[in-house]
């Protein structure tokens, strides 16, 4: 997520979006060539909204572009917030019905503590990366 945020800093939220979406189009095919289509395709709809969309969001960072590092780090932590909703009603609404989740956390916590479990650590490992890039000036460029 590191570079799309970088971008999306460096050029505007548009550029990243269509980034993170390109970004999430790969991650769909790499899933699907490892893991199985079968396992990761509910839905067209659940598809389009945990690959390109969910990955898109994270240009939302270049909303955040005042070259300082605490904007660009609540821009960080803003575009991961809104991906992990995505992924949260995804799962409440879609895998749902395909997966039963674990009894004890039932269904409307399973989700968050399974997809906030791995997007708290990406965006801990953003955040600590996101401070040399811009300390080092990497955000300023010349047309």
């Amino acid at each position: 997520m590191v570079p799309v945020m970088w971008l999306s800093l460096r050029r505007g939220a548009r550029v990243g979006m269509v980034t993170g979406a390109i970004f999430g189009i790969m991650a769909l095919f790499e899933d699907m060539v490892l893991v199985g289509a079968a396992n990761i395709i509910v839905t067209p709809l659940q598809a389009m909204l945990e690959y390109p969309v969910a990955f898109g969001v994270i240009g939302l960072t270049g909303l955040f572009r005042d070259r300082s590092i605490y904007v660009a780090e609540a821009g960080a932590c803003f575009s991961v917030f809104v991906r992990f909703w995505i992924h949260y009603f995804v799962g409440v609404f879609v895998w749902a019905n395909v997966y039963s989740f674990p009894a004890q956390w039932g269904l409307w916590l399973w989700p968050a503590v399974y997809n906030g479990s791995f997007l708290s650590v990406e965006l801990i490992v953003c955040m600590i990366l996101l401070v040399p890039l811009i300390e080092k000036g990497t955000l300023q460029y010349r047309l």
